[in-house]
């Protein structure tokens, strides 16, 4: 067999071992994109394209970065590729894509380095996995074990977690509570219905959560009772947000029977060694409140704790 036999021969070999590679990947059900070593596409398979939307003459010799990251992410995601080709590993990250129809997708990009035939990395092999749904669903368990499932607020978990954080870093700064109560909410369900009352509840919700901007933060506290977390504000300010507030959902609230809320104030200059004590006090001022007439706020004062 003559030389260039032989050279025609190897030569249809790796042929074909590309084209059977080739069938192989575009048979995966996972996206695989192969790039140069400055992450230029030249090979995308079935699955790449679906995914993000690209036929693979379209994107070919055009930078991977530019094409499916957001302009936010690119930086990064060049980085991670550098960093894989250089230490020559293989490297896992999560990183946002985008799509050609401009949805966006949260990514599992394995990122593994491929080298030629002089034994030093010559391209690299992406797997992008699209873990959308995977975070979506953990953000919704998220939701369920940190957020009201009626109001969309905090439950007590998540703001009793905020309040430790928050008293972690403001000692010495006032910080206040609060605590508000609907009046007459057991005789309104027993007369309006039960979903009437969620109605209200949620209403409420809506209102808090409209009416107070960060760092001020809502939550439902238990039943028919809501508290505010107010970092920074001293006994003055908190009275100030308390009245706007109550006077806000009486407004609000007409169409639902005119109801109204009573509420309780109370303020620490030290929320991380009073974090119980001040809630404490704040449903004092409470019950003040309700003993008083219902439809007011009351300030926590020494007497109260007589």
């Amino acid at each position: 067999m003559s030389e260039f036999e032989d050279t025609e021969r190897q030569n249809q070999f790796l042929l074909e071992s590309n084209l059977r590679l080739q069938r192989i990947l575009n048979s995966l059900p996972v996206a695989m994109i192969g790039v140069d070593t400055e992450g230029r596409i030249f090979e995308m398979n079935d699955a790449a394209q679906t995914q993000f939307g690209y036929p693979h003459f379209e994107v070919f010799e055009a930078s991977i970065a530019e094409i499916v990251l957001g302009e936010e992410d690119r930086e990064e995601f060049t980085s991670r590729l550098q960093e894989a080709v250089e230490a020559d590993r293989h490297i896992n990250f999560e990183l946002p894509a985008v799509t050609k129809d401009g949805n966006r997708l949260m990514v599992d990009w394995n990122v593994m380095p491929m080298k030629g035939m002089n034994g030093a990395v010559s391209s690299v092999r992406l797997v992008a996995s699209d873990i959308t749904e995977r975070v979506m669903q953990a953000d919704r368990l998220r939701d369920l074990a940190f957020k009201d499932a009626l109001t969309g607020l905090c439950n007590r978990r998540s703001f009793m977690d905020a309040v430790g954080t928050v008293g972690e870093r403001s000692q010495g700064t006032p910080c206040s509570v609060i605590l508000m109560d609907v009046d007459k909410f057991k005789n309104y369900n027993d007369t309006y219905g039960h979903p009437d009352g969620d109605t209200l509840l949620r209403r409420i919700g809506d209102i808090l959560g409209a009416s107070l901007r960060d760092p001020y933060l809502p939550a439902r506290f238990g039943g028919e009772e809501f508290v505010v977390l107010l970092p920074g504000a001293d006994e003055e300010q908190a009275f100030r947000v308390a009245e706007r507030l109550r006077l806000g959902i009486e407004e609000q609230t007409q169409d639902l029977r005119g109801s109204t809320v009573s509420l309780g104030v109370s303020t620490t200059y030290d929320l991380r060694r009073d974090a119980d004590l001040i809630i404490e006090q704040a449903d004092q001022a409470l019950y003040r409140s309700k003993h008083n007439g219902r439809n007011q706020t009351s300030r926590w004062s020494v007497d109260l704790a007589a």
